[in-house]
């Protein structure tokens, strides 16, 4: 198995230690027969992770209208991002493709969804943090540009916090 490569000297050592863990876990799984379910959990969990980040970004009350827009949008979005895919099979059926650049953006969809939950409530607590924190280490350790991303999206940038300085002055 891959994670033999953290604990030993070994030909293999990847700094990817998200995509290590998933590749141990389709071994453990069945290997070479539960490949073939990977592309459809994937995209299920994609449009589930799109719906969620849509739902949470209309904001309002519970109606039919907003859960079909959201689920339109999602999967309109679905559909055009696979369209205008360059290699629809590295994405999809290679597994080291599909778990090195699209399972990051799957789990990256849904901790922008988590945000945008969080922006409409009143008060943070530190799971929220410890939680966002956690998906972004998981999602991260897929690949150093994902890990970049997500380490540049949780960086606090000056404006922001010179803002912030100025809203809790107001108060």
């Amino acid at each position: 198995m891959q994670i033999h490569s953290y604990f030993y000297p070994t030909e293999f050592n990847s700094n990817r230690y998200s995509l290590t863990f998933a590749h141990s876990l389709v071994e453990v799984l069945g290997g070479a027969t539960f490949v073939p379910v990977l592309p459809i959990l994937e995209i299920a969990a994609w449009s589930v992770s799109l719906f969620y980040l849509i739902y949470q970004l209309l904001k309002g009350k519970i109606s039919f209208v907003r859960i079909a827009v959201a689920a339109l949008s999602a999967l309109g979005i679905l559909f055009f991002t696979f369209y205008l895919s360059g290699n629809l099979y590295q994405i999809l059926y290679w597994l080291s493709g599909m778990q090195t650049y699209l399972t990051p953006m799957v789990l990256n969809t849904l901790i922008f969804g988590r945000l945008a939950a969080l922006a409409h409530t009143t008060s943070i607590k530190t799971r929220h943090f410890i939680e966002i924190a956690l998906l972004g280490l998981i999602a991260g350790g897929f690949s150093e540009t994902t890990g970049f991303m997500d380490v540049r999206m949780f960086m606090p940038h000056p404006a922001n916090i010179n803002h912030r300085k100025k809203a809790f002055t107001f108060r």
